[in-house]
């Protein structure tokens, strides 16, 4: 090959490379650029709530109807003040009756409690037939707790196992034996 040819057949090469390199950094750029966006957006409480538990949380049970109180201890992270709308809790025979927010709205960057009025079907099977709270065994479960809370565009839903399991600590004791 004659080398007039070669050179110019690598020095073509080279400036291909060159283009090549540059796009995929642009897009690199771009896709790093638009992934912190979407945390940011996320972790500031624009599209998902800006509720977190700080992990305290107390409750108290009374066995006869089958009711418990649930208060956890929650920090507004968000940019936005949050108002609950509703709290579900996926678990046999458990229901969330009541769910707000104290103070309501949470101010921004401020702490409060999320107070839950429960009540129990201690009663309660699982689809297999199996009791949903034999004793101990809903004290163990980390149910998924979602909580709904209100924008100007729409619901946002904040879901926490760590507040489900919090929960069903207070839950179960309505169902142990004396």
């Amino acid at each position: 090959m004659d080398t007039a040819v070669w050179e110019r057949a690598t020095s073509a090469n080279a400036a291909l490379d060159r283009h090549e390199s540059r796009t995929l950094r642009r897009i690199a750029i771009g896709v790093g650029i638009l992934l912190a966006l979407a945390v940011a957006l996320s972790q500031l409480g624009i599209v998902s709530p800006g509720l977190r538990e700080t992990g305290a949380s107390a409750g108290s049970v009374n066995v006869e109807p089958g009711t418990a109180n649930v208060s956890i201890e929650v920090r507004n992270r968000g940019l936005f003040p949050e108002r609950v709308e509703s709290v579900e809790i996926d678990y046999p025979g458990l229901t969330v009756h009541n769910a707000r927010l104290r103070p309501q709205p949470l101010p921004v960057f401020s702490e409060g409690f999320l107070d839950l009025g429960l009540t129990v079907d201690c009663s309660a099977t699982w689809p297999d037939g199996s009791p949903a709270w034999t004793e101990g065994a809903p004290s163990l479960e980390r149910p998924e707790m979602r909580v709904a809370t209100a924008r100007r565009w729409g619901q946002a839903t904040w879901t926490s196992d760590t507040a489900g399991f919090g929960v069903m600590g207070v839950a179960s004791m309505v169902c142990e034996q004396p």
